[in-house]
């Protein structure tokens, strides 16, 4: 186990006016509070990322519907492909 030397007599308590400051249990609570939690925009209200999401919907549409048109195109025979059948 580890020794620790204590200085009492070189080192004092906080000064009075450190104590007057954090005796306000309120005001250090709410910049606690402030500190550690920062607010949050939900995603929709903020502006890039409501852009963003658009955006990626967008292009979801997109590529579902050309893939969709794609899956027909080749799932009905053309024209020429039935005269060939017959």
């Amino acid at each position: 186990m580890k020794k620790y030397k204590l200085d009492k007599n070189g080192q004092k308590g906080p000064t009075d006016e450190q104590i007057r400051r954090y005796k306000d249990f309120s005001t250090l609570s709410h910049k606690y509070e402030r500190l550690t939690k920062r607010g949050r925009k939900p995603l929709y209200r903020d502006p890039k990322m409501f852009i963003l999401l658009l955006l990626l919907g967008l292009i979801f549409l997109l590529v579902f519907l050309e893939t969709e048109k794609e899956k027909s195109t080749d799932s009905e025979p053309t024209q020429t492909e039935r005269k060939r059948e017959k």
